[in-house]
C-alpha cells in the first residue's frame, strides 16, 4: 500500500471511529475504541516515517524505530491524548523517565531494533526504584502549573482528579511493585495499559486474603 493510500485509510478508518463512538455505549466501547486510535495513530506515524524514508538520501544506511509512549503506548488514546514517542532513549535515572518507560511499544521502523530495545529496558523498567510518593506530587505540581485558571475546575486531563491524576497513581503502584514480589497482584499490574491494571488492583482489593 502506497504511503497516500495508507494516509487515506488512517483518515478513513478515524472518521468511522468517531461514528461508532458517538453512536455507542462509551464506557463499554472504551477499551476497544483507545486501542483502535492508537492503532491508526501508529499507522500514520509509520507512513511519516516511509514518507522520510524515501525523502532523505542513503536514508536505507540508517536503521531508525519509534517508540510510541504514554497512551499511545500503553494503546489507551483518546481524543485529547498527546501522541509521545521517541527515537533514543538513554536509561532511566529519575521518576518520570520510570514512569515515561511503563508504556512503551514499537510503532514503526524497524521491528528488530523496538524488540532488542524493548528487551534492554525490561530490567530499567521493573527493578527495585526509588520512586516515591513525593516524587510523583512533585510531578503533580510542576503539571498543574500548565493549567491556566479558568481552567482548573473543568480540566478532564490535567484538573483535580482529572487523567493524569488517575494515570499517576497507577504507575506509582505499579513502579513500586519490587521484583521478588511475583504474586498474582504483581503480575496483573505488569503491562501498558492503565485500565487493565486498574481492573487488577480492583480485583486484589475485592477478593478476601486467606
Amino acid at each position: 500500500m502506497s504511503v497516500v493510500c495508507r494516509v487515506a485509510e488512517s483518515r478513513r478508518q478515524l472518521v468511522q471511529m468517531a461514528a461508532v463512538n458517538l453512536t455507542s455505549d462509551p464506557i463499554a466501547g472504551f477499551p476497544a475504541g483507545a486501542e483502535a486510535l492508537a492503532d491508526i495513530e501508529g499507522a500514520a506515524i509509520a507512513a511519516a516515517f516511509q514518507v522520510a524514508r524515501h525523502t532523505l538520501p542513503d536514508a536505507e544506511a540508517c536503521r531508525l524505530t519509534v517508540i510510541g509512549m504514554g497512551k499511545c503506548g500503553g494503546q489507551e488514546l483518546n481524543y485529547i491524548s498527546d501522541v509521545d514517542v521517541i527515537f533514543v532513549a538513554e536509561p532511566a535515572d529519575d521518576a518520570t523517565e520510570e514512569q515515561a518507560l511503563l508504556k512503551v511499544r514499537p510503532i514503526a521502523g524497524d521491528e528488530e531494533i523496538g524488540t532488542a530495545y524493548l528487551e534492554a529496558i525490561q530490567p530499567m523498567v521493573w527493578r527495585a526504584v526509588r520512586t516515591s510518593v513525593e516524587d510523583v506530587q512533585a510531578m503533580r505540581r510542576r503539571v498543574e502549573q500548565h493549567v491556566p485558571r479558568a481552567e482548573v475546575t473543568r480540566q478532564l486531563k490535567l484538573g483535580s482528579g482529572g487523567l493524569r491524576d488517575i494515570e499517576f497513581s497507577m504507575q506509582l503502584l505499579q513502579i513500586r511493585t519490587r521484583p521478588h514480589l511475583m504474586n498474582d497482584y504483581a503480575t496483573a499490574t505488569r503491562c501498558r495499559r492503565s485500565s487493565r491494571c486498574l481492573t487488577a488492583v480492583a480485583l486484589a482489593a475485592s477478593t478476601p486474603t486467606s
